[in-house]
C-alpha cells in the first residue's frame, strides 16, 4: 500500500525569542490508501548535526511548536513528513 506525499507548503507562522511555530498543508491527495494518519515534525540544530526534538501530531492538526526553547543565534532546520499505516513518506524541510 502507499505512503503519503511529501507535505505541501511547509512555513513559519510565529516566533519568539525561545520558540518557532511551524505549520503546513496535506500531501496532494493519491487515494484514500495514503492518507496520513499523523504528521512528525523533527528540529535539528544545524550547526551540530543534532536532533533537538520530534514531535507528532494527529492529522487533524498541521501546526507545531516545539517545547524545547531554541537558542537565539542557532540556526535550525524543521522537517515535516506524513504518516500512514504503511509508514511515512518523505521530509519536507525548511531551514
Amino acid at each position: 500500500s502507499p505512503l503519503p506525499a511529501v507535505v505541501q507548503n511547509l512555513r513559519y507562522v510565529s516566533s519568539s525569542a525561545s520558540s518557532l511555530a511551524v505549520a503546513w498543508d496535506a500531501p496532494a491527495r493519491a487515494g484514500t490508501d495514503a492518507l496520513p494518519v499523523r504528521y512528525e515534525v523533527q528540529v535539528t540544530d544545524v550547526v551540530e548535526q543534532d536532533v533537538i526534538e520530534t514531535l507528532t501530531t494527529v492529522a487533524a492538526v498541521r501546526a507545531a511548536t516545539p517545547a524545547t526553547p531554541l537558542t537565539p543565534g542557532t540556526i535550525y532546520k524543521f522537517e515535516v513528513r506524513a504518516c500512514n499505516i504503511n509508514g511515512c513518506g518523505p521530509w519536507a524541510e525548511k531551514d
